[in-house]
């Protein structure tokens, strides 16, 4: 019995090594422009293989308070890809563990964001 449990304890970590990081869950943040007005963002994000789906929330823009604007997009190793259905905003990032970070495109100005996931309660 000793011999099944020291197997299983020297397996479980490896197996949790291999698994690709996952955003399916909120994420917390910030956006920013290079003139340095800032404010808040918050994703709600699934993902299934490479294809992502969500919303998010935004506040303190030029265009105001944006809650709820559904995003689909992929993941594509690091690589993430996130537009709007009337493709009027966009993200493009870098998904590193729990934090992802990048460029927001919105209709009235280029912006870089910051997020990382919130942990489940």
């Amino acid at each position: 019995m000793r011999k099944l449990v020291l197997a299983v304890m020297l397996l479980a970590p490896a197996t949790a090594w291999t698994q690709a990081p996952t955003l399916d869950g909120t994420w917390t943040g910030t956006w920013r422009t290079g003139s340095g007005q800032s404010g808040s963002l918050v994703f709600r994000l699934t993902q299934a293989g490479e294809a992502v789906s969500g919303t998010y929330d935004a506040e303190g823009g030029p265009a105001g308070s944006l809650r709820g604007v559904r995003v689909r997009g992929t993941l594509k190793g690091e690589r993430l890809e996130l537009t709007t259905r009337d493709a009027k905003r966009a993200f493009e990032g870098r998904l590193q563990g729990d934090t992802i970070s990048g460029t927001y495109w919105g209709t009235r100005s280029v912006k870089s964001f910051y997020a990382t996931k919130a942990k489940a309660r």
